[in-house]
């Protein structure tokens, strides 16, 4: 009995210590779990804010290179239109200076033929004041061949004739002189204006195609010629 009495004392004492024990570590264990809770709530605060301020970032940075992406689908839209304008322009403008050089090329062929026909009324001219001058020649060698044994009144006749005549022949030189002159004026005005209307094509072209280049907002030369009608070209 009385050891079984040591014993119960023993256990009850054990027990009492276990106890005591259970009850630090439920402490221990209950400022663990309180510990991990602030812990894990402390990080799931920490993590939102950095998954938020790496969406704000995102979303801010998204529509920086959205703006960036329809402000260059702007340009690229605005490049085509006005590449297309210019083709369009130059386009207009070959066809204006195909035109002017189908008016250069009729415009040299009508000189040509001009010049031609000058030439031709030159040379008869000049055939024309070869024979009047062989004519004048006659005449003068007519009258120095008169004598001084024909009638005063013949003699006086014939002079007046061949003096009228070398006076006409002279007339019709100085006429002819001048018609040649006026020729030769003619076909010099006419080929410097058809130089001049070449090079003011060749001068105008080239300065369009700059102009163009420099700025391509601004009425094309094409499409002011296109406002014109031909005789106005």
């Amino acid at each position: 009995k009385h050891n079984t009495t040591e014993r119960l004392a023993k256990f009850q004492s054990e027990n009492s210590e276990l106890r005591s024990r259970l009850l630090a570590l439920e402490d221990r264990f209950h400022d663990l779990e309180g510990h991990h809770t602030r812990t894990t709530k402390t990080e799931q605060q920490k993590y939102a804010e950095y998954i938020n301020q790496k969406d704000r970032t995102f979303l801010q940075e998204k529509e920086i290179l959205q703006t960036r992406i329809n402000a260059i689908e702007a340009d690229l839209k605005q490049t085509h239109d006005v590449n297309g304008q210019m083709k369009k322009d130059v386009k207009g403008l070959q066809q204006k200076l195909e035109d002017v050089d189908i008016q250069l090329h009729n415009s040299q062929i009508r000189c040509n033929h001009l010049s031609e026909d000058n030439d031709k009324l030159l040379e008869q001219l000049r055939l024309q004041r070869e024979e009047l001058e062989a004519e004048k020649l006659t005449n003068a060698q007519l009258a120095e061949q008169l004598t001084f044994e024909s009638s005063r009144k013949t003699f006086g006749r014939t002079l007046t004739r061949t003096e009228s005549i070398i006076k006409t022949s002279e007339i019709r030189i100085q006429d002819l002189d001048a018609q040649v002159q006026s020729l030769k004026l003619e076909n010099e005005k006419l080929k410097y204006e058809n130089e001049e209307l070449r090079e003011r094509a060749v001068a105008s072209g080239i300065h369009e195609g700059r102009r163009l280049m420099a700025n391509p907002d601004t009425l094309s030369y094409a499409a002011e010629l296109e406002v014109l009608s031909k005789d106005e070209v």
